[in-house]
C-alpha cells in the first residue's frame, strides 16, 4: 500500500541511528516520458553509502500534493523550499516545541 503521492518529511534509521529526510511519493509528472511510481528519499547532510542496507523511512508530516510544474527550475525551487520546511518541522520537534 501506498499513501497519497506527494511530499512528506521523514526519519529514516540506518543501522540504529535516525536521520532527518524528506521523501516522495509518486510518478515524478514534471519530468518527460511514463514514469512507474516511486518513492526516493533524500536524507539530511548523509554521504555515506548505504546500497544493500536495510533502512526504516517513517512518514511524520505530508507537506503537499505531486504537482506537474512548467519547468525543472520551477520544481528545484520548490525542491529547496520543501527541504526548509521539512528541517524546520524536524527542528521544532527535535526542540521539544512541538509534539511527538
Amino acid at each position: 500500500l501506498l499513501p497519497p503521492f506527494g511530499v512528506y518529511v521523514s526519519r529514516i534509521s540506518i543501522e540504529g541511528k535516525d536521520y532527518g529526510g524528506i521523501t516522495n511519493v509518486g510518478r515524478k509528472p514534471t519530468i518527460e516520458g511514463n514514469l512507474p511510481v516511486g518513492v526516493e528519499t533524500h536524507i539530511f547532510d548523509f554521504a555515506k553509502e548505504i546500497y544493500g542496507k536495510e533502512i526504516e523511512i517513517r512518514f511524520l508530516s505530508f507537506l503537499r500534493e505531486e504537482k506537474k510544474f512548467v519547468s525543472i527550475v520551477e520544481l528545484k525551487d520548490q525542491m529547496a523550499k520543501d527541504l526548509q520546511s521539512a528541517r524546520n518541522y524536524q527542528k521544532y520537534r527535535k526542540d521539544g516545541r512541538g509534539k511527538k
